[in-house]
């Protein structure tokens, strides 16, 4: 009894440390695709004209969402 309440709180530690690195983690990457999208967006809206500016960054953004798709898809086959 006393070894099986050890075990449940064990695994109750692991689980709340899994909990805050997710969360730390996806904290840490957001910031780094920030640092990363931002030159990409400054650099697209200095080369281009006013007038294709609406279109480049629609582009942009649609790669971007279909690249965080592919990625979140391909890393739950991988886990699965």
């Amino acid at each position: 009894m006393l070894a099986s309440y050890y075990q449940e709180h064990i695994l109750g530690i692991f689980i709340y440390t899994g909990i805050i690195f997710t969360i730390v983690g996806v904290a840490v990457l957001d910031l780094c695709c920030d640092a990363c999208q931002t030159p990409s967006r400054t650099l697209m809206v200095d080369l281009t004209t006013i007038k294709d500016q609406t279109r480049g960054l629609t582009m942009f953004t649609v790669v971007a969402g279909a690249g965080g798709a592919i990625g979140y898809t391909i890393a739950g086959e991988i886990l699965r």
